[in-house]
């Protein structure tokens, strides 16, 4: 989880470095759909594991995807968080 976390703020330092050079308005919507995608992906193989344990009526495997699902999330969601307040101190600090 804690690498889930490194990756997204190592993203965030790279996004800003190519902003800055201008690079991100052409990478811009080839990064968007990557991001579409993967989201996707993720959910749909969530589904996936979700579906063979209820057919397999494997309860306990149905309750650990769904507790991993729920630590996936909240951990993402604080990283997101981390990483917009890092930008919006960066961007301050350019502004002045």
């Amino acid at each position: 989880m804690l690498l889930l976390a490194a990756a997204l703020a190592a993203g965030v330092v790279l996004g800003l470095l190519l902003a800055r050079r201008g690079l991100y308005r052409r990478l811009g919507r080839a990064v968007d759909g990557a991001l579409f995608l993967m989201v996707y992906g993720i959910v749909f193989t969530v589904g996936v594991e979700a579906g063979s344990s209820l057919r397999g009526s494997s309860r306990e495997m149905l309750a650990s995807i769904a507790f991993s699902s729920i630590a996936y999330a909240a951990v993402t969601a604080a990283a997101s968080l981390a990483a917009a307040v890092l930008v919006l101190r960066l961007t301050r600090r350019d502004r002045r």
